[in-house]
């Protein structure tokens, strides 16, 4: 995993984080913030088409992962 200049982490979409074909629907987390907050849970991953072949967005794919949002308190 790396962070970007965004300070959002990014996966890898290759082995050994992902190996296809897949259908992924969630992801297990477990995160613990600097000042001492930690979460550990499964989150529910959304896919989007984007739309680029064949016939745009109404023929679906190829997809790509929408952001999971983590909030630790």
């Amino acid at each position: 995993m790396s962070q970007n200049d965004e300070r959002k982490w990014l996966v890898p979409q290759s082995a050994p984080y992902l190996n296809g074909p897949v259908s992924i629907t969630s992801i297990h987390v477990e995160a613990i913030a600097a000042i001492g907050g930690r979460i550990a849970t499964d989150m529910p991953v959304e896919t989007e088409s984007t739309g680029e072949y064949p016939f745009g967005l109404g023929c679906g794919g190829p997809f790509r992962f929408k952001p999971v949002h983590l909030t630790l308190n």
